[in-house]
């Protein structure tokens, strides 16, 4: 029997394995995304009803899984760098690792496709718009499906051994931010996610930033107002579903157009225009200077207070999808796009849901053959 965390729902049910015929792997299309399987007996979740991916069965169960949800307002560039982490790795995942795979537990076609095209086709077609023709992707939608994508051939690291690795990743959109009530309509993700990724934009002149500035006080004040609407959300799901675990969570406070900080720091301009791939040092280093920024700032202190009490640790990291300042209300660039540092997010994320799981924190998520 096999404990299974559905990679749509995040819901868990028992699985028996039924044999050879359950044994047989899937195939897979020369794309990496998983392949149509012939067996005729499905395996479908018992909580949302979806079918479970035999490719998922076979070998994703097995592989440490970073459950994230991201967060921040419209306009800050939350979608932007989506586009520019995931469509890099589709499109181009040497430049994280060589011989890199990336694909996805959602077929391109089915109920869980977004409008017409899976999340792979999807990722593809807005990253190429972005990287060819400058055109900044549209904005998602109040709360949106999980994505489940898989990583393969990652390079083992010390003692960890495994080369793959899955990513849940949920979206929402700005607007769900209005109120605690618009937020928990649909938001388990508030208590299934490992690691929450909070959006905040370094910009002060964009047109958003400054109404956001103005209604709630700059970084800190918008900062505050955020973990203040997911921390509700997150206590009222609990509320409502008290059998429900509350796993500890770690944040990754995200700075986005970071090209556009005003020379506030200027170690920042250094770091941005290194290669994208950091060191551990390198991370830790800016992580650490960010905080000290905030801490700076009595408000943005009052933040970061509430931050720490909350979660169980808390990083920071800082990207810039364009590479340059983009125009308010422009809807596409002059130049081409630069993603500087993109695949920070991702690399924080293994290492905060790596030391969650040594430290046996999150008992929720802890699943595997019995």
């Amino acid at each position: 029997m096999t404990m299974v965390l559905c990679p749509f729902c995040l819901e868990r049910f028992d699985y028996e394995d039924r044999g050879p015929a359950a044994q047989r792997r899937p195939t897979e299309a020369a794309n990496g995304q998983a392949g149509q399987q012939e067996e005729s007996r499905s395996v479908h979740c018992e909580q949302c009803g979806e079918p479970v991916p035999w490719l998922y069965l076979r070998s994703g169960l097995d592989c440490p899984s970073d459950v994230v949800v991201t967060v921040g307002r419209r306009g800050f560039g939350k979608t932007t760098m989506l586009t520019a982490l995931l469509g890099t790795l589709i499109e181009a995942p040497n430049q994280l690792h060589h011989g890199l795979v990336v694909g996805t537990y959602t077929p391109d076609a089915g109920p869980r496709a977004t409008s017409d095209y899976g999340p792979i086709a999807w990722v593809r077609g807005a990253y190429n718009q972005f990287m060819r023709h400058g055109a900044l992707p549209a904005g998602t939608p109040l709360v949106g499906q999980p994505l489940p994508f898989y990583l393969r051939r990652l390079p083992p690291v010390g003692k960890r051994r495994y080369t793959q690795r899955n990513l849940f990743l949920f979206d929402a959109g700005g607007e769900a931010f209005d109120n605690v009530t618009s937020f928990a309509n649909g938001a388990r993700w508030a208590v299934y996610s490992r690691v929450l990724w909070m959006v905040a934009s370094l910009d002060e002149d964009g047109t958003r930033e400054r109404d956001a500035a103005e209604q709630y006080g700059g970084i800190a004040g918008s900062l505050w107002d955020l973990l203040n609407v997911y921390i509700g959300v997150r206590e009222r799901v609990l509320r409502e579903h008290p059998s429900w675990s509350s796993a500890p969570q770690a944040l990754l406070i995200i700075f986005t157009k970071a090209d556009a900080h005003n020379g506030r720091m200027p170690v920042l301009d250094r770091y941005l225009r290194q290669e994208a791939y950091s060191t551990r040092e390198e991370r830790t280093g800016l992580s650490q200077l960010l905080r000290q920024w905030m801490l700076e700032n009595q408000r943005t202190q009052a933040a970061l207070n509430s931050a720490d009490e909350n979660f169980a640790r808390v990083e920071f990291c800082a990207v810039s999808a364009t590479g340059a300042r983009v125009a308010s209300g422009q809807s596409s660039l002059d130049l081409r796009p630069r993603p500087c540092r993109i695949f920070d997010p991702l690399l924080w994320t293994w290492e905060l849901t790596d030391e969650l799981n040594r430290r046996g924190l999150g008992p929720f998520f802890r699943w595997g053959r019995r």
